[in-house]
């Protein structure tokens, strides 16, 4: 399968499912689909926001968290109007812990796509991160929840985690 999509974004890079599939089977630690992702990347550097997206997540999984930023910031700028690349701007700011940097892109995600219930719970946490009015945060927490109810279930975990967390230290 990898032979035969590696071939397909070779044909047709502009194919924005060819990459996702193609990512979704390329384990962290192949050093060849990462290779061939590195290679698309720099060959489309001004071309296809959907290589820089989906290179990202990989680089995500491997832990490369600042290489990963910046093919996100290369997605995005390629695709002004690429919501998920804005969101993972925004998540990885919030990773590390740059609350206003992570709510800047998150609300750029969602003004291109206003009914991104992850952008709206992650933009929540971010705005309560970073100490924001209560009735924001509500704002965008219920919003998400509206759109998509399951989100309270990651919700009651990350809650639980964190009462683990603060009792630890």
């Amino acid at each position: 399968a990898a032979r035969e999509l590696r071939l397909s974004a070779r044909l047709d890079p502009a194919f924005p499912q060819t990459w996702y599939y193609l990512r979704t089977i390329t384990r962290p630690d192949d050093p060849e689909g990462l290779d061939f992702f590195h290679k698309a990347a720099v060959r489309n550097k001004k071309g296809n926001p959907h290589i820089h997206l989906n290179y990202g997540l990989l680089l995500l999984q491997r832990g490369r968290l600042e290489t990963a930023l910046k093919e996100f910031q290369t997605a995005a700028g390629l695709g002004a109007a690429y919501a998920e690349a804005h969101f993972e701007v925004g998540a990885v700011r919030y990773d590390q812990e740059r609350y206003d940097d992570a709510a800047d892109s998150l609300r750029k995600a969602l003004s291109i796509d206003p009914v991104y219930p992850e952008a709206q719970r992650l933009l929540a946490m971010a705005l309560a991160a970073a100490g924001k009015p209560a009735e924001e945060v509500e704002t965008y927490r219920k919003q998400a929840l509206d759109l998509k109810p399951e989100l309270s279930e990651t919700e009651d975990v990350l809650q639980i985690l964190s009462d683990r967390e603060k009792r630890q230290h």
